[in-house]
């Protein structure tokens, strides 16, 4: 981490480009993990909500992939955030659905996960 500041520190545009590159590889497996989660939850009323988010990530991830020496110094922080707000909005939609699905809902689920 000390390697990581001095580098942010003395060349400041690498270390923008190189959080970027993080920041970008993390959003685009978070939204391939949940593109194949919500593909496995594809008999489920909660599938919409996780595969929308999920593509929207892909798609952030993408867009930061396309324009990376426009976007980092001046949007990683916007991009980011709402990669967030696509997160939760998932997660949301989930917890709303959990409690009124019922165990038969729960059972299914749990049998799909252990494929």
């Amino acid at each position: 981490m000390t390697v990581l500041g001095v580098l942010v520190m003395f060349k400041p545009l690498e270390g923008i480009l190189s959080l970027a590159t993080v920041a970008t590889a993390l959003i685009g497996a978070y939204g391939v993990m949940r593109l194949m989660t919500g593909y496995r939850m594809r008999e489920t009323p909660i599938v919409w909500p996780m595969l929308i988010s999920a593509a929207l990530s892909v798609f952030w991830a993408g867009y930061i992939v396309a324009q990376v020496c426009e976007v980092a110094p001046h949007l990683l922080g916007i991009l980011s955030g709402m990669e967030l707000l696509f997160n939760e909005a998932g997660l949301i939609a989930m917890l709303i659905f959990l409690p009124t699905a019922g165990p038969a809902f729960k059972c299914k689920l749990e049998q799909s996960f252990r494929k």
